[in-house]
């Protein structure tokens, strides 16, 4: 048994390294390749509401107590702020509303595309240190947290009917459509490539992004699927009603039609990691089934960890990519 485990951890490892190798020597970063593919840019429609403004600029408290809102940027505070993003203004010369700065400076960062680093800078931490004093470290990390995405939500209420809602991913705010859903196909696939993996690869890195774990799972699994399927068809096979949905058996039907683990000039340890493969279905099609998005959450159910999720992803990418490769070289 601790033998079993041993190598099935160091099948584990080797995948994971592998998945990072192919991820660095991949053109661009595909997270970047995605916000770019799959957000619009921020515009002056959508956040020059003052009711907007009102919430950025600290006038809008929610909360039985008001305790929820943003720091309140006074007029030489904003002023500030715009001098530092390039647009000076001097507070005593102006004197204006406190909205008409915050909206002048939107303006200006939506024409040289600044925006999400102007809202970066004012959701930044440091900006709640008066806000926050006397609170200790565990009441500043629950209160920053729970105070950045209820105004996140407040904002997307006021963009509710333009179908655009505001994210915020790693060091970006973005522009995506409300009710997009990305969908993965479940047709017959005429053509698989390296490109459609690292496609499937750069969805689910948003979901990791997006603390959305259980959509990793979920597309990891469908991942493999359309691989399996594609290489039953490419030998011109029919997928059993048995077989569908079923990824260990898919990949049961993989290895006999292209005879992986049986070629008598393979290692036996190329054989024993071949073998480990058979654990990593096994692995990703319980913990989809338990746990991913496309179930309801049970006793069975497994709390998933973003590095888990990671190395659920680089694991089914990596299986997809070499059971590809297998796929290809024996056409």
């Amino acid at each position: 048994m601790k033998k079993k485990i041993f190598d099935i951890i160091s099948a584990l490892l080797v995948i994971s390294i592998l998945a990072f190798i192919f991820i660095q020597l991949s053109p661009g970063d595909p997270a970047e390749n995605y916000l770019r593919a799959s957000h619009l840019p921020i515009t002056d429609e959508l956040l020059k509401q003052k009711e907007i403004i009102n919430i950025l600029i600290g006038d809008t408290k929610y909360g039985e107590n008001e305790e929820i809102s943003m720091p309140y940027l006074s007029g030489p505070i904003l002023c500030e702020i715009s001098t530092i993003f390039g647009f000076a203004v001097d507070y005593f010369e102006t004197r204006h509303s406190r909205w008409i700065y915050l909206y002048d400076l939107l303006e200006y960062c939506i024409k040289n595309e600044k925006v999400s680093d102007l809202l970066l800078y004012i959701f930044d931490k440091k900006q709640f240190k008066e806000k926050f004093k006397g609170m200790s470290f565990t009441e500043i990390e629950k209160n920053y947290k729970l105070i950045v995405e209820e105004i996140i939500d407040k904002i997307n209420g006021c963009l509710y009917f333009s179908d655009k809602k505001i994210v915020r991913i790693g060091n970006n705010f973005l522009i995506e459509e409300r009710n997009k859903i990305v969908s993965l196909p479940t047709k017959k696939i005429k053509i698989l490539d390296n490109e459609y993996i690292k496609t499937i690869h750069s969805q689910a890195l948003k979901c990791i992004a997006e603390n959305d774990f259980d959509s990793v799972v979920t597309k990891s699994r469908t991942l493999l699927e359309e691989v399996f399927c594609y290489g039953i068809e490419q030998k011109d096979k029919e997928i059993e009603m048995k077989e569908r949905g079923n990824i260990n058996k898919l990949y049961k039907r993989i290895r006999e039609l292209y005879n992986m683990n049986t070629e008598d000039n393979l290692d036996n340890r190329i054989k024993k990691l071949l073998s480990g493969l058979n654990t990593i279905v096994d692995a990703i099609a319980e913990i989809r089934n338990n746990n991913s998005d496309a179930h309801g959450i049970g006793k069975n159910r497994i709390k998933i960890s973003k590095h888990h999720a990671n190395l659920v992803l680089n694991s089914a990418t990596t299986l997809a990519e070499f059971v590809l490769s297998v796929i290809e070289n024996k056409k």
